[in-house]
């Protein structure tokens, strides 16, 4: 999937470059960013292909750094904005009901141990059938 990706991500470097132009493309902060990672990754692909070095972790971290383009298009749309900051404003209401919810679960747990602990295998139940 990496090797898919990386081509996606090149033909749209190439696209880009070729449309805006280089001095028109280079002028954004995002399409720097986009540059330098799409050259890291091939980069990082050919050593890998052609000598024994493996960069594992190194490469899920630089793959990682796609993700930030996503942030290009909160940059650019008041919508997404707008929602992307009503995201962040619920984050610690979201922090309680995950709270509370895991309160609940425990409990219900400590409630089924207590009662069903006891449940010695008879009639109805066997190693097969059971809970």
């Amino acid at each position: 999937m990496n090797y898919v990706f990386t081509s996606i991500f090149t033909v749209e470097m190439i696209i880009k470059v070729v449309g805006l132009g280089p001095k028109a493309y280079f002028h954004d902060r995002m399409n720097i960013f986009d540059f330098s990672v799409v050259i890291i990754t091939i980069a990082l692909i050919f050593v890998t292909i052609t000598t024994d070095v493996n960069f594992g972790s190194q490469m899920n971290l630089l793959r990682s750094f796609r993700i930030l383009r996503i942030f290009k298009f909160f940059k650019s749309t008041k919508s997404l904005k707008v929602m992307f900051n009503t995201f962040i404003v619920t984050l610690p209401a979201m922090g309680s009901i995950g709270g509370l919810l895991f309160l609940l679960i425990y409990v219900y747990a400590v409630l089924g141990v207590n009662l069903f602990a006891e449940m010695s295998m008879s009639a109805p139940l066997n190693e097969v059938q059971n809970f």
